[in-house]
């Protein structure tokens, strides 16, 4: 709870928000500043820091706990998925493609990194479980996140029908080789970001909210929130609520059910329901196109959830400190 109050990145968020309605002119795609290859510059760059920031030691440290990782990385990649699939056939209300398409690009997205290690830790779990799964889940998600979307038949690119070729080549170039330029360079010796966490966290951050600025200065200047994404808003908001509450009584139950150690649960608790928005917002860029001037519609449930996650689960990973009992959740 305290991280929502004092985390100056989501007071960044509603800066940039309101930096773009008010003057969209210059963030646009024919702005100013031509923000289209700054924007590919800065998914590329992103994903170059993740590259030399994720230690793959985890991974090989990590496989004691087999059914753990499992249930987790099942969750995070298919419980979401099929469950928020299932949520949106029986809701009352049907979004807009494009909100019906962002909603469950935030059901693939794989999980934070350092928040999802804070709770755990904060809540007595282990956090070398955390770690394992936060590394897989995010090496993983570069290629099961555009799958899953293309499963999903996800309208890519302005709705143009999908050249797969060209597709993947995107993933490639955006994601894909920035990141595995950065395991090289660590497994050669560059550990800077090791030294250096907070500076590369901060950089991260603030190229997030460039990319987000972008998208919403382009999406306000071609006026592309029509009345009926506007209208749904409230309804988009009271769905994100509902998923949130869903998954955080679904992923403890399903687990207690395994009969797995409790000294686990956190971790698997944690990893199973948060979603990233670091890793989330330059993939959809580079999946949906830098350029959609429906970018910034698609990325609003991944926007809303964020702050709902940190605030929700810094009160549980607090509850779970002050009391010890973690199967009593």
């Amino acid at each position: 709870m305290n991280r929502l109050k004092t985390d100056p990145f989501l007071g960044g968020i509603c800066l940039v928000l309101l930096a773009a309605w008010l003057w969209p002119e210059i963030g646009a795609k024919e702005g100013i500043l031509r923000t289209g290859m700054l924007t590919k510059f800065a998914i590329g760059t992103i994903f170059l820091i993740q590259g030399l920031s994720l230690n793959g030691k985890h991974l090989q440290e990590g496989f004691s706990c087999g059914k753990v990782h499992l249930f987790t990385q099942g969750w995070i990649f298919a419980g979401w998925p099929i469950m928020t699939w299932l949520i949106l056939q029986a809701f009352p209300i049907k979004f807009s493609t494009d909100l019906h398409t962002g909603i469950l690009f935030l059901a693939v997205l794989p999980t934070t990194i350092s928040t999802a290690v804070v709770y755990t830790e904060k809540a007595g779990g282990n956090p070398a479980t955390t770690l394992f799964n936060v590394t897989l889940a995010n090496f993983l998600g570069i290629l099961v996140v555009p799958l899953s979307m293309m499963l999903f038949q996800a309208n890519l690119e302005k709705s143009l029908p999908l050249d797969t070729w060209a597709f993947f080549q995107k993933i490639i170039l955006l994601l894909a080789l920035p990141f595995a330029i950065g395991q090289t360079m660590r497994k050669m010796g560059f550990l800077l970001m090791d030294e250096h966490k907070l500076v590369s966290r901060n950089l991260c951050q603030g190229l997030i909210l460039f990319i987000l600025w972008a998208a919403f200065s382009n999406s306000f200047e071609q006026r592309v929130f029509s009345r009926e994404e506007i209208v749904q808003l409230p309804q988009l908001c009271g769905f994100i609520v509902l998923l949130t509450i869903i998954v955080r009584v679904l992923v403890p139950a399903t687990y207690r059910i395994t009969g797995m150690h409790a000294e686990h649960l956190p971790s698997a608790f944690f990893c199973s329901t948060e979603k990233t928005l670091a890793a989330g917002l330059p993939m959809a860029t580079a999946l949906f196109g830098s350029e959609n001037p429906a970018l910034a519609i698609l990325i609003l449930p991944v926007l809303i959830y964020h702050p709902l996650q940190l605030f929700l689960d810094g009160a549980i990973a607090s509850g779970w400190s002050q009391t010890g009992e973690k199967e009593t959740y």
